[in-house]
């Protein structure tokens, strides 16, 4: 929420999740995936916000799987 309006929404929740738009052999693979589905959208709110004048925080995306950690 910016304010009393919705800056981005998404039809994805956890009854109907989101879709991946490749197959993935593993799970690594997977997270990988789903981190480089999601970038688009966190890069273009953090240039979206800056543009409106405001001050945006670093961003940090959390990872459970060790092995996507290592290869990030």
């Amino acid at each position: 929420m910016l304010g009393i309006g919705v800056v981005y929404s998404t039809s994805c929740r956890r009854s109907t999740p989101c879709k991946q738009k490749i197959n993935s052999k593993s799970s690594t693979e997977a997270e990988l995936v789903a981190i480089n589905d999601a970038m688009g959208q966190v890069l273009w709110t953090r240039h979206f916000l800056a543009a409106q004048g405001m001050a945006v925080p670093t961003t940090t995306i959390y990872q459970d799987n060790k092995s996507m950690i290592l290869l990030a």
